[in-house]
């Protein structure tokens, strides 16, 4: 168990690491405690979040921002309303607190790995970074300003299935924008989808985004939400990010969560869904990446097609 918790915490290399993933990749059991310790150190870093709630205070200056008010943390990051009065508009402003990392330079470079990753990505369905840069010994990043919620916020209201699929579908365009730019999010979330008030989706929290194909193998993200191969710590590609759609999506349109096993082919009884769409969540959620659609995009050329199939009244 030591050796599992070294490797999920970081601190094994070399050989001791490629040993203990090829273990991993052939125990299910180590697996699920790899898993199970992944959650208990994520679960914990919310707390010193909240301790940090006090960092910027109203009319701080971040560059040339001034802080409004707190949005609220997520992921590793404090996360400030503020407004940009050279251009005269409302931005997110987006900090680390020394407290999340042993290492402040690891810190400071954790968040500017997220504003370039986020830089990449031009997408009406990618929360749009604007400018990065330096304040005292900290750094931040200002990015687009959702007013709005998250769509775990969002589905606290029953909505009509159709609805909830086109909000999926807004965001699975923003994760294969992403993959188009040679990006995998790797934490894709009910609470990294943001719904803006004219309805807008977004995604967003790109801070562990890793470059398509690389795999680090280091276990990051959030474990209820990771494909099976990222939770064994594998070598993952961009159908990691279409496991968690599917997830998602499957407990947008359930309400159950994953941790609260549900059935993708035959959904609760009250819960009307047409078939198609419960097959396509069960192929995108195959344990085998190689039985999964080939791309995100595929997938949605599923749905989408679906779709206008219903709108224009034809049988499905």
């Amino acid at each position: 168990m030591d050796t599992i918790a070294a490797r999920v915490c970081g601190r094994l290399g070399g050989k001791d690491r490629q040993r203990v993933e090829r273990h991993l990749g052939d125990c299910a059991p180590c697996r699920d405690l790899a898993a199970a310790l992944a959650g208990s150190v994520l679960s914990r870093l919310p707390a010193k979040v909240a301790g940090a709630t006090a960092l910027l205070s109203a009319g701080t200056g971040v560059g040339r921002y001034r802080v409004t008010r707190l949005l609220g943390a997520g992921g590793m990051g404090v996360v400030y309303a503020a407004h940009d009065p050279e251009l005269g508009r409302d931005v997110a402003v987006k900090v680390l607190h020394p407290l999340l990392a042993e290492d402040p330079a690891a810190a400071r470079a954790f968040l500017l790995a997220e504003a370039r990753a986020m830089a990449r990505l031009r997408h009406p369905n990618v929360v749009a970074v604007y400018d990065a840069g330096a304040f005292g010994d900290q750094v931040y990043v200002a990015m687009e300003l959702i007013a709005g919620q998250t769509l775990r916020d969002w589905l606290a209201v029953a909505r009509p299935w159709r609805q909830v699929l086109d909000v999926m579908r807004a965001a699975g365009r923003g994760l294969a924008a992403a993959h188009a730019a040679g990006l995998v999010h790797r934490d894709f979330k009910p609470e990294n989808v943001l719904i803006g008030g004219s309805g807008e989706v977004c995604v967003s929290d790109f801070g562990i985004a890793l470059h398509a194909g690389t795999g680090d193998g280091e276990l990051a993200g959030t474990p209820m939400y990771m494909a099976p191969e990222q939770r064994a710590g594998a070598w993952i590609d961009a159908r990691a990010d279409q496991y968690a759609f599917a997830l998602v999506l499957c407990e947008a349109l359930t309400g159950l969560r994953p941790d609260q096993s549900f059935d993708v082919i035959r959904p609760p009884r009250d819960r009307a869904f047409p078939s198609w769409l419960m097959r396509a969540c069960a192929r995108a959620l195959s344990p085998s990446p190689a039985a999964r659609f080939p791309s995100m995009d595929a997938l949605l050329d599923r749905l989408d097609r679906r779709a206008v199939q219903l709108r224009r009244g034809a049988p499905v």
